[in-house]
């Protein structure tokens, strides 16, 4: 079985300039993430020549003007990819101009715009999430004080929901009259993949906002601080555990008294806030496939990927089974044990061939309960990543779960 996983991000344009901005930001943004056993190709304008097949995870862009709206030579591109299911992201300068310029066989709808907050990094950005990721939301927790940054939090809080992300901010998300406010807080937080300080003079005193950096540290939930303008901070451990996580706004993108950010200055946070998520996903799911990817290496183990998140295996036995592995780098939910459920491939995978191991985290006891009824009624597995090199073994040694 073949290992490298074959990448590719086909860009549709008749733009160089453009096309050569957002290679070399992919390019960049690809050796900064931990994705060196990946291998990308970013194809310009494809065409018949090119083989495209189901083991590769692709996506398209096209970069849409009046020129490509002309162009023969896109439009067989866009036809090619749509031919062979390729996703194309529709990419304008101007939202204005996209029922103009937009094909009615690309969706206008996931369309990005360079006039809406993307800048050539979003755009790639976007696009290597989309391509490595299987995650139908992006999760994230702004952990802030009320007394000075509502306004900045609010304004943050538009921003990434129009990105996609699902934004847990408590002005929004907690309505009142709530009687255990910590426990909302606290299921809020578990259910989380990041969480987003706005450090300000108040937020520094807060000790709502010390409980939520304490509680994402020891998920270990991805983090980022946003720092006002010479704030002054404490020089304690907690502060100087933020200090590899800490972006600072800039005094002169600072506005005073409302405490907001200049739209130039709001695409930079959020574009750094996508960035560390990114990164802290990617990293947390490294760290949960490599002891197994050098397991398999070293029994020389017939392996592939299925997608960034997921391996299929044959053990060594004369069964020929095949299994398949799904990593989670989080607390697992129902719909995870769905997907498993109902995922299907090319190669004959018994239910309880399927096993899904995820991040081991503190989880609470009502989630553990709903995830251990859902259990009962399916075959497929689910373990925590202490059993991980435990059930490998059993695989590799030729035991089955066939009853």
């Amino acid at each position: 079985m073949k290992k490298a996983i074959p990448y590719r991000i086909y860009i549709i344009h008749q733009e160089q300039k453009h096309f050569l901005q957002l290679k070399e930001k992919i390019e960049d943004l690809w050796k900064q993430l931990p994705l060196k056993s990946y291998p990308l190709e970013i194809v310009e304008n494809p065409s018949e020549t090119i083989l495209i097949t189901d083991k590769q995870f692709s996506i398209g862009l096209y970069i849409a003007t009046f020129e490509s709206k002309k162009s023969e030579s896109c439009k067989k591109s866009m036809e090619l990819l749509i031919n062979n299911r390729v996703d194309i992201v529709p990419l304008v300068k101007d939202i204005e101009q996209a029922n103009e310029l937009i094909p009615a066989t690309l969706r206008k709808v996931n369309a990005l715009s360079l006039n809406n907050s993307y800048s050539f990094k979003s755009v790639a950005i976007t696009l290597i999430l989309r391509l490595l990721t299987t995650y139908e939301k992006r999760k994230l927790f702004i952990s802030y004080s009320r007394k000075d940054s509502a306004k900045l939090a609010d304004q943050i809080w538009e921003a990434l929901s129009k990105r996609g992300f699902q934004v847990f901010l408590d002005l929004y998300s907690i309505q009142q009259g709530v009687v255990d406010f910590q426990e909302r807080i606290e299921t809020e937080l578990s259910n989380m993949d990041f969480l987003l300080l706005i450090e300000s003079p108040n937020a520094l005193q807060s000790k709502w906002v010390e409980y939520e950096i304490l509680f994402a540290l020891k998920q270990r939930m991805g983090l980022l601080s946003l720092s006002w303008p010479d704030v002054l901070r404490p020089n304690s451990p907690l502060s100087r555990d933020l200090l590899n996580h800490r972006f600072e706004i800039e005094k002169s993108e600072f506005h005073k008294p409302d405490n907001t950010v200049s739209s130039s200055q709001l695409e930079e946070i959020i574009s750094k806030i996508e960035f560390f998520h990114a990164n802290a996903i990617l990293r947390r799911l490294r760290n949960l496939m490599s002891g197994v990817i050098y397991e398999l290496e070293a029994r020389n183990v017939d392996w592939n990927f299925e997608k960034v998140t997921s391996l299929i295996i044959k053990n060594n036995t004369a069964l020929d089974h095949y299994y398949y592995l799904n990593f989670v780098p989080r607390i697992p939910d129902v719909y995870d044990l769905f997907k498993l459920d109902t995922w299907k491939s090319s190669e004959t995978i018994k239910p309880q061939n399927k096993i899904l191991f995820h991040t081991k985290l503190p989880i609470q006891e009502n989630k553990e309960n709903l995830l251990d009824w859902v259990r009962k009624f399916r075959k497929s597995q689910m373990y925590d990543e202490d059993f991980l090199l435990y059930k490998l073994n059993e695989i590799l040694g030729g035991s089955s779960n066939d009853e």
